[in-house]
Order: structure tokens, then C-alpha cells, then sequence
């Protein structure tokens, strides 16, 4: 089970006034074709690439997609398994797991664990929803009356087909993004893409992710690869390369000398670098542990100069779930 640090979600409980009702007279819909209505007087924002809707300080609900909860659960386990796994982040396993209770929006089956349940607003609801195109979404909600929490529930769906290979954003983008986004990749690691760079998704023998980076200009690129499924964090960094069984002379044109590393510190992390050269232009791979488990490996490579805050945003972010959602602290 991957941690999903929610931990802090709901120690600002006690310091939520509750709201009045309002009517709802707005929709937010994800790329994935998700939507769910929301008061029109609400705010919507992407944190983290997941959808925040709220009243200023005092109603909240966060919206987890279908992709992003694919990661968190097995594609086996029911709605039931699906709450419990935020439940037990949010809480650190100190919850009733037998309060999790069944139930249907229209005709769909979900799943809810409430939290100090008051006549008017819950102050704290996890609900897993089955969409219709058969995939679960969950909302997570502090302070929201019932009323507009039950008609959020009722159009919180998906009908459009299933993508089993989305991503988050789905598929990435290969439009410069115009503004500093996360990309997360299905084997739970994730990174920021900064303003103006395009980020292309690929699969090494079906076993490796990992993802293109350039600049507008195309003169920087950085190749970044998540190797949780085939190393864990156990690894020492400078074996890292050897144990991955990529091909990088070959299939990326990496040329490097395996006698040439050292350990360096990058931001709170030890990593493991070497200088490299990328179809003759210069620059450097480097080794990094993941917080929660997993490794990855970072080249770099081409006008690395005139590009160094935005390589540092991204190996720096270049880590996986365990580390995501710090903004409720």
C-alpha cells in the first residue's frame, strides 16, 4: 500500500465554522471526462494535481480521480478497500474500519467513513464512488453541508471509456505548459514539470516508465525514470545503473563511465551522479531514493546553464506519493 500523505487533512477539523447552504451552479469536469458539481460561489484550483473545491477556510472537498486512486488500490479491491486507504493515512490506522458503511447515489454503489457527524454538516466524509464506466473516484470532504454534499455526490461520475493507461494529467502533454505542473507516473512516482517545458510519457519493456522533458527551445531535455517496479529503495545508488538493465547507450545514446560517479547531496537527499554525454552533448545522470520506497534515475542533458532552476524544480519534486499533498500544513 503506498502511503498518501493526507495525514494533516483533518487536524484543521475543529477550527472549521460551519456554512450556510447555497445552491449549486457550477461544474468542474477533469481531462479524464470526471466532473462533479460545486457552488458557484466555491473556488476550484489543481493542488497537486488533485481538484480542490472550497469556500475560502471554511468548506472543503478534494476531488481524487480515477488514475491517482489506481495507484493507491488494487484493481481487485472494492470501494470499501478504497476509503479505507485514506482512512488510514488521514488517521494513522486509528480508525473503526467497521464504520465504513455501503451505500447508493443513484443507482451507483459507494462507499463513506464519517467523521463527528453533527444534524447539518459532516465535519469530516471520505466517500469512494463507483463511476459508471465502472472506475472509482473519491471525494474527501471537511465541513460541507449535507444538502450540497449529497448533490456533489450525485453528479460526481464518469461515462466517458476507461483509460487503463492514464496518467495524471492523462497521457501528459506535449504542449509547453503554462504553468508548473505535476506529472505522476502509474508506478507512483512524480515530478513537476516546469512552465514551458512539454513532457512525453514512454515504457521501457513494458516494465519501466519514464518520461521526455524539453525546453520550448528544445535545447535542453532530461529523460527521467521511475524504477519502482524493478528496484526498491533497498539498492545502493551507485549500483542503481547496473541493477536497472537499461540499455543507455543503446536506446538513449547515454555514453558515460562507470568509474566517474560520486555521491553528491541534492536538496535533502544523498544522490549518486555521473558525468555524461547525450549524442554528443554534455551533461549528467543522476541516481535518487524515493521518500516512500522506489528509485529513480535523471539525466539531463544539452543548455543545462540557462535552464538551472527548472532542473532543480524537477529533480527536486522527482520523488513519489509519500511526499504529496504537504499544502494542508
Amino acid at each position: 500500500m503506498k502511503r498518501f500523505a493526507l495525514i494533516t487533512l483533518l487536524l484543521i477539523l475543529s477550527t472549521l465554522p460551519l456554512h450556510a447552504q447555497a445552491n449549486l451552479g457550477a461544474t468542474y469536469t477533469l481531462d479524464t471526462g470526471t466532473s462533479i458539481d460545486y457552488p458557484q460561489n466555491w473556488s476550484a484550483e489543481i493542488q497537486d494535481n488533485l481538484v480542490v473545491l472550497s469556500q475560502s477556510d471554511i468548506s472543503r472537498a478534494i476531488i481524487i480521480d480515477y488514475p491517482l486512486v489506481s495507484q493507491l488500490i488494487a484493481s481487485d479491491q472494492t470501494l470499501a478497500d478504497a476509503v479505507s486507504v485514506v482512512a488510514d493515512q488521514v488517521f494513522g490506522g486509528d480508525y473503526d474500519a467497521d464504520l465504513i458503511a455501503p451505500f447508493t447515489i443513484l443507482g451507483r454503489n459507494a462507499a463513506r467513513y464519517d467523521i463527528a457527524e453533527s444534524p447539518t454538516a459532516s465535519s469530516g466524509s471520505i466517500v469512494a464512488v463507483r463511476f459508471s464506466n465502472e472506475r472509482i473516484g473519491i471525494i474527501i470532504a471537511i465541513n460541507v453541508n449535507n444538502s450540497i454534499f449529497n448533490q456533489m455526490l450525485e453528479s460526481f461520475d464518469n461515462t466517458s471509456p476507461a483509460n487503463d493507461n492514464a496518467f495524471i494529467p492523462s497521457g501528459g502533454s506535449t504542449v509547453p505548459a503554462t504553468e508548473s505542473d505535476t506529472y505522476f507516473y502509474q508506478a507512483g512516482g512524480r515530478l513537476i514539470v516546469p512552465i514551458g517545458w512539454t513532457v512525453v510519457p514512454r515504457m521501457v519493456n513494458n516494465e519501466i516508465e519514464y518520461v521526455t522533458l524539453q525546453t520550448a527551445d528544445t535545447s535542453t531535455t532530461a529523460l527521467a525514470f521511475d524504477l519502482s517496479n524493478v528496484l526498491g529503495n533497498s539498492i545502493i545508488l551507485d549500483r542503481v545503473v547496473a541493477a536497472s538493465g537499461l540499455n543507455l547507450q543503446g536506446e538513449f545514446g547515454v555514453a558515460f563511465n562507470i568509474e566517474t560517479g560520486e555521491f553528491i547531496r541534492s536538496d535533502n537527499r544523498i544522490a549518486y551522479r555521473y558525468p555524461v554525454t547525450v549524442n554528443g552533448q554534455a551533461g549528467q545522470m543522476i541516481a535518487v531514493h524515493f521518500d516512500d520506497g522506489g528509485t529513480g534515475l535523471f539525466i539531463v542533458y544539452g543548455n543545462t546553464r540557462s535552464y538551472t532552476s527548472d532542473i532543480h524544480l524537477i529533480l527536486g519534486s522527482f520523488n513519489n506519493l509519500g511526499s504529496l499533498l504537504n499544502y494542508l500544513q
